[in-house]
């Protein structure tokens, strides 16, 4: 969305409220993520005295396997976004994440919130932080319980030594 802002640049207003859906078309893909078809964001800008505040919160719903067990998550990330707005040229470093700029009397929300979502997702989705995923031999669920595979893997490269204390007559 982009949002005028002329009025509160010229102090007609103080304050500019924002509420509006973000379709899931324009949020990013992530391999193994649906996410739900409309995200309702809502927030304000603000200026005190020149100084320009964006604040925003949004629940984006997504479903999801786990990383782990390979369950279904249905999760939801919240977005509690804030950031300074400043007009165009005024920043002297252009790689300055903490601001927002607004071109042309626009401010884009879309892209800075984007942003911030890909950067505050989580890496690996699970479906509980305790999930102890599957069995690597047998491929069982541990969350169900053990299974009655063997989890002692010996080294191949001490395998001899192993062959030459069972050949041990009991001799010392």
């Amino acid at each position: 969305m982009k949002l005028d802002v002329r009025k509160l640049l010229t102090g007609e207003c103080v304050r500019i409220p924002i509420d509006y859906t973000l379709e899931s078309s324009a949020l990013p893909v992530f391999d193994d993520v649906v996410f739900e078809p409309e995200v309702h964001v809502n927030g304000e800008l603000t200026n005190n005295g020149g100084y320009m505040r964006l604040a925003l919160l949004c629940s984006i719903a997504y479903d999801a396997i786990c990383a782990r067990c390979l369950k279904e998550v249905n999760d939801t990330i919240n977005i509690n976004f804030e950031k300074t707005v400043c007009e165009e040229g005024d920043l002297q470093n252009t790689d300055n994440d903490d601001y927002v700029e607004i071109n042309d009397g626009m401010l884009d929300i879309d892209e800075a919130l984007i942003e911030d979502m890909i950067l505050n997702f989580p890496l690996k989705i699970v479906c509980d932080e305790n999930c102890m995923g599957l069995c690597p031999k047998c491929g069982k669920d541990l969350n169900s319980g053990s299974c009655s595979c063997v989890t002692k893997e010996i080294d191949p490269r001490l395998a001899p030594l192993l062959k030459f204390f069972d050949n041990d007559d009991g001799e010392n």
